[in-house]
């Protein structure tokens, strides 16, 4: 079965760590205070009803919330400084800890989600984390943060929401906006036909930069992977280009890495994208859905 691992970097673990002993929390505004948090109730509310929207796009996830209480989250505050939230909550959602955040206006909320960012990056320069930069789910007065790219566009678009990308090095850490859309499109296309690929997430960009072959040759736009609704996996990649030297190269290198894993895989092409099926009759209908074309590449024997 072709699959691939959607394991996060060592990076992302540890700008865990980074956060819990550096986030920052404050209460400026006045109102009722839940007792058993110290939040004001109504940003709590709020946090919650986020939660809620999650759960509800992504049945079985962020089921449970924790709430910190404030006095605890505002202890740890000292590496980061304000603006601060109004209210923290967390839960576990597509296999990574969501934080969710409330403010007193947007402008609150992008203080903060820049300051925090660029805080992190600089303990992760400090302690050599490798950190590549932060992801973020932006609504109009609440904030999530995700740990991973991929979970953070999947959670922005079921909230109807702005994904933020923030680079430790001052550049765009992830996938290009233009063929993370296109990406998107096209997995749109595939569960439009009732073929599944409703859980589409693009991969971690840093992951597949740092692994062979694209460690040698580059990375194409964007990666993403999805399931069938024959319980297949299909992994789609989107290139800068429809033909060229570069983009075959890079359709080649996935196609060998996907071989590795299942010795029927075929590719399709539809333009700039390229799908990557576990056999010809799953790419037939791939091509079909997508308007491509499955090409003549077969597996090499062992």
């Amino acid at each position: 079965m072709l699959t691939r691992s959607f394991a996060r970097r060592a990076a992302a673990l540890a700008v865990v760590a980074l956060a819990a002993t550096a986030c920052s929390s404050g209460n400026k505004s006045g109102g009722p205070t839940d007792p058993s948090s110290g939040w004001q109730t109504a940003p709590l509310a709020t946090v919650r009803d986020v939660a809620h929207r999650i759960s509800a796009a992504f049945p079985g996830q962020c089921a449970k919330v924790h709430t910190t209480s404030r006095s605890d989250y505002i202890s740890g505050s000292r590496k980061v400084g304000g603006p601060y939230p109004e209210a923290v909550i967390s839960c576990e959602g597509l296999d990574e800890n969501l934080e969710i955040s409330a403010f007193s206006s947007a402008a609150d909320r992008q203080r903060f989600v820049t300051q925090r960012s660029s805080s992190l990056c600089a303990l992760s320069k400090e302690k050599k984390v490798g950190l590549p930069g932060l992801y973020w789910v932006d609504g109009p007065n609440w904030s999530v943060q995700p740990d991973s790219e991929g979970v953070s566009r999947r959670v922005a678009r079921a909230l109807t929401a702005q994904y933020f990308a923030y680079g430790c090095e001052g550049t765009n850490p992830g996938w290009t906006d233009a063929s993370a859309a296109l990406l998107a499109t096209t997995a749109n296309k595939i569960a439009a036909a009732n073929d599944g690929c409703t859980d589409f997430q693009l991969e971690d960009r840093d992951l597949v930069s740092r692994s062979a072959p694209f460690d040698k040759i580059g990375t194409p736009g964007a990666v993403g992977i999805c399931t069938l609704a024959d319980k297949a996996s299909v992994i789609i990649a989107a290139y800068a280009s429809p033909t060229g030297a570069n983009t075959d190269k890079l359709v080649q290198g996935e196609f060998k890495r996907d071989c590795g894993g299942s010795k029927t895989t075929r590719i399709v092409r539809a333009g700039s994208v390229a799908a990557f099926a576990t056999s010809p009759e799953i790419a037939r209908k791939i091509a079909d859905e997508i308007g491509g074309t499955m090409t003549d590449e077969v597996c090499p024997n062992p």
